[in-house]
């Protein structure tokens, strides 16, 4: 990737040190860049250090420390949100500086795709007008907007709902503080942050300035159904449903649910060759629980099956045994099956095994067992996460 880029090993300013600015700027520095982080706190200055980057404390100053960095800089990200309406860190930037920005080599800038504002389910492209209705999305496009403005080899990046590890359901359900709200026809777009921080290498390796890129999966659903697959993965109780109509939000909240959209990611899988790897909530929320859980080589399996109607018997009949036989292997640590109330010849599922061998061998007794019977009967509908790497 950003290795046989021909501005390698330079120096990277970060302007911010965010969640997605974190998995952006470690790979820099395993390549040998120079990485300058601003942070607003001296607590988190801190902890930059120990991620090999150098802090910067940035409260709405530009120092000659900066300015400095700003001119020797090949690569500079921004993820600071706007104020106001207004950037923080351009609003404060001198003209001068303004004009070093733009012998910059790559420069970016993480947006959002709240951008487009409502359309009632529909994709959203970007080369489409631009009618925000939230607060949040129209400061969003004056960032935007003065970003282009300064004449910088510019690259804007809209970016979906980012979650992972440490950045979703999991905690609230557990602590029983989820609100499970259903919309109806409301879908919400997200992206994992792993996906995101590809994305920004890969145009790191391949500038091509002033183009704008949405950053999703590419597949939008209900927030419900993320909710009850999150619960579903922990073991837990799908958190009880509350309709949005009538209901008290905060205003940001409120804000979530007030647009609805689809955003595609033609574009820049198209441009940049850029595939996520979590293509959905089911393989990105699995990756996140596994890291949180720190369980390096262990293999999760979650999903669903789909029986015909002729085979259900049969299958209710044989499936205690496959359960029984499952949690019977060393290698098996865990192993659920529900049967869907909702929907006929559904079964929930759920599989962790210690490791790939673990799981190998699962398949090969599974062959060799009644189960086989069904298996070559039914539909599978479920993502497998660690066999390849974390």
């Amino acid at each position: 990737m950003v290795q046989n880029n021909k501005y390698s090993k330079g120096t990277a300013l970060f302007l911010g040190a965010s969640y997605c600015a974190q998995e952006i700027y470690a790979p820099l520095v395993d390549q040998g860049y120079k990485v300058y982080v601003t942070t607003r706190t001296k607590k988190r200055h801190e902890l930059l250090k120990k991620c090999g980057v150098i802090p910067l404390i940035f409260n709405g100053t530009i120092n000659s420390k900066l300015c400095g960095i700003i001119a020797d800089a090949c690569i500079i990200l921004s993820s600071i949100a706007p104020v106001n309406g207004i950037d923080p860190f351009l609003n404060k930037l001198p003209i001068d500086q303004k004009k070093l920005i733009q012998s910059t080599q790559w420069v970016g800038y993480l947006s959002s795709t709240s951008v487009y504002g409502n359309k009632n389910g529909q994709w959203v492209f970007e080369d489409e007008l631009l009618y925000p209705s939230t607060i949040r999305g129209k400061e969003r496009l004056n960032a935007e907007i003065q970003w282009l403005e300064i004449g910088a080899p510019m690259h804007i990046f809209r970016l979906a709902g980012i979650y992972g590890p440490n950045r979703n359901n999991f905690q609230k359900i557990k602590q029983n503080k989820a609100q499970n709200i259903i919309k109806e026809g409301h879908v919400t777009n997200r992206v994992h942050v792993s996906d995101v921080a590809n994305a920004i290498l890969t145009s790191i390796a391949n500038p091509d300035p002033y183009k704008i890129y949405n950053i999703s999966d590419g597949n939008p659903a209900p927030p419900q159904d993320i909710m009850s697959f999150s619960a579903h993965l922990l073991g837990l109780a799908t958190p009880p449903l509350i309709k949005y109509e009538g209901l008290e939000l905060p205003a940001k909240k409120k804000s979530f649910y007030q647009e609805t959209k689809r955003v595609s990611n033609d574009k820049i899988t198209n441009e940049l060759s850029w595939t996520p790897r979590y293509p959905n909530y089911r393989s990105g929320l699995m990756h996140s629980l596994k890291v949180e859980n720190g369980e390096v080589d262990t293999i999760y399996l979650s999903g669903h099956i789909d029986v015909a109607k002729q085979y259900a018997k049969e299958t209710l009949s044989i499936l205690p045994e496959h359960i029984r036989l499952t949690k019977e292997e060393k290698g098996c640590l865990e192993f659920r099956v529900i049967q869907c109330q909702k929907i006929e010849g559904r079964f929930h599922i759920y599989k962790k095994f210690k490791s790939k061998s673990a799981y190998l061998f699962h398949q090969k007794r599974s062959k060799n067992s009644r189960w086989n019977n069904i298996a070559e009967k039914i539909k599978r509908n479920y993502e497998i996460i660690g066999l390849d790497t974390i």
